[in-house]
């Protein structure tokens, strides 16, 4: 699945911000799933703990360190806007490397 930017902005405008966390939560995840399956061809998503675990086991730390993220906003329900600016954020250094 490609990251569909058009549909991020749209959203984004009209502030329907639980559409856009969700649209960069499925692009992180499919992200670090990719690299693990660099190192691991065998790994297959199932859960965003299996994913961290995988990340500490193959990934560098800037990976980690967002896996990491991306767990805690699995199970801590943060301010959307807070929430929406780490995703965003955690895209943002994922693309950078």
């Amino acid at each position: 699945m490609s990251f569909n930017k058009e549909l991020f902005s749209e959203n984004f405008k009209k502030k329907n911000y639980d559409i856009c966390i969700s649209l960069l939560r499925n692009e992180i995840i499919d992200i670090l799933t990719k690299r693990i399956q660099e190192k691991n061809p065998n790994y297959k998503y199932t859960s965003v703990h299996s994913l961290k675990t995988n990340c500490f086991n193959y990934l560098s730390q800037l990976e980690q360190e967002i896996s990491i993220q991306l767990y805690d906003f699995s199970f801590n329900e943060e301010v959307t806007e807070f929430e929406l600016s780490c995703m965003m954020e955690m895209y943002k250094e994922l693309n950078a490397n």
